[in-house]
Formats: C-alpha cells, structure tokens, sequence
C-alpha cells in the first residue's frame, strides 16, 4: 500500500524593535555640586525547546517472496573421456536470483539443493557432476535502500539433495526488494571424464525461509 508523509512546516520571525533615544536638556551643576554615573546591561537566559517530527508506515500484508530464481545452460560440450575433465562456465542464465521483503522483521535466508544431472531418455546419469555458483554481488532494486543487505555465500552442488546457502540476511535486515549480480562465469560444471553423451538436466530446488543462517 503507498504510504504519504504529510510534512508540515512551521516558520517563525525574531522580531527586534529599534528605538531612538533623545537626550533631555540637563541643567547645569553649580560649582561645587557632584554628580555621579553608571551603566548597566540588560542579561537574559535562553531556553532550547524540543520539538518532534512523526510519521506512521503501515502495510496490510507483510510478505516475504522468492519473486525469481535462475535457469542455468551450460550449452553444447564435447563428451568428456580425454584426459581432462570438462569446467565450463554458463552460457546462458535467464535471471538473477531475486528476493522481496515487505516488512518481515525476522530475517531470512535462501538455500538451494539440486539432483543427479540425468539424460531420462537414455536413462543415463552424469556421474561425479558438480554444478558450483561464486559469491556474487547482491544489490538492492532502490540503490537508496538503507536496510542492512543480506550476505553471499559461494555453493557447491554434487545432486545429493542437500541443501547449500545462498543468501542470509539478518534480524531486521533484507528489507526490500534484493537480486543477485551473477556473471556468468560465475556458474561452473565440472565433469570428470567418462561420461556417456546425451542431454543432461539436473532440476535445482530454492527455498526461502523467513530465518537468518
């Protein structure tokens, strides 16, 4: 729900009034006569005063969404049964991983775990495969966003089914909308040789949690 502040300002004049005085005619002092003077300054003493500027925000649903997460091609590679094993990078990801928070104060964090690559036509499996994500940057949508960011953490995927972190963000922290900044080179396969060829997939789970890890 948008929200409006409305500001109200309140100005106010020092005002000083500026007198001129005029001298009265003094007779004059018979000889012997004396006569004394003296000054004074007026003092005053000035008190602060605290005022207070408030405003309420509101929101009718707080909600903490996984809004997207990304589709990862390694593309086209030879099969790997030389003497090498095959590391590639992506060469293709349709989206950055992308996390919006509309008031939960508790934190957060997303993990992920992902299965066996398999080819289900040949019934083939990619063995000893490892799918492997950097610590990248992570950004707010608003770059004025005040909210502590969430923190990164680099994961490593072999398709056992256990789940790795990828982002946490703390007690009060994450507020917003936040998206990753992967490259991408920062998503690697590593294949040892010995593989059959085929079309490989492996499916990846995320999971957003309203705890910080």
């Amino acid at each position: 729900m948008a929200l409006q502040m409305k500001k109200i300002w309140l100005s106010s004049l020092a005002v000083v009034g500026l007198g001129l005085g005029l001298a009265a005619a003094v007779p004059a002092l018979a000889a012997g006569s004396s006569s004394s003077s003296g000054s004074s300054s007026p003092s005053a003493t000035l008190t602060p005063k605290d005022s207070q500027a408030t405003t309420v925000f509101t929101t009718t649903n707080p909600s903490l969404t996984l809004s997207k997460v990304p589709n990862i091609d390694f593309g086209s590679n030879a099969t790997p049964n030389g003497s090498t094993d095959l590391s590639v990078q992506a060469a293709k990801v349709d989206s950055d991983l992308e996390v919006a928070n509309d008031g939960i104060a508790s934190g957060w964090n997303v993990q992920v775990m992902n299965s066996a690559f398999t080819d289900s036509a040949a019934n083939n499996s990619l063995y000893g495969a490892k799918l492997s994500f950097a610590a990248a940057g992570v950004a707010p949508a608003n770059a004025d966003n005040a909210s502590p960011k969430p923190a990164m953490s680099a994961v490593s995927l072999s398709g056992d089914g256990q789940n790795q972190l990828v982002l946490s963000a703390p007690v009060k922290g994450g507020l917003g909308i936040w998206d990753t900044e992967y490259a991408l080179s920062d998503f690697k396969l590593s294949v040892p040789a010995g593989q059959l060829p085929g079309s490989y997939v492996s499916n990846l789970t995320w999971q957003l949690s309203n705890a910080p890890q």
